[in-house]
């Protein structure tokens, strides 16, 4: 689980870099203006690697156990 943080911690780094990049909702809509530059922050919250929720009744995770168990 740790590659999937330091993937995920890459994507916020590089979002950050190339803030200016990112769609906006119109010319007044951006993330970097004069003396102001917009930043995406991610923190991880303790036992972030406990697991994930999810409803273990719903087509995706019966299609993911499916393709996994052999």
């Amino acid at each position: 689980m740790l590659d999937v943080k330091e993937a995920v911690e890459g994507f916020v780094a590089d979002i950050n870099a190339n803030i200016e990049k990112l769609p906006t909702r119109g010319p007044a809509s951006k993330y970097a203006i004069e003396d102001c530059r917009g930043r995406l922050e991610l923190t991880w919250g303790e036992g972030f690697m406990e697991g994930i929720a999810c409803s273990i009744g719903s087509d995706g995770y019966n299609a993911l156990m499916a393709a996994t168990n052999y």
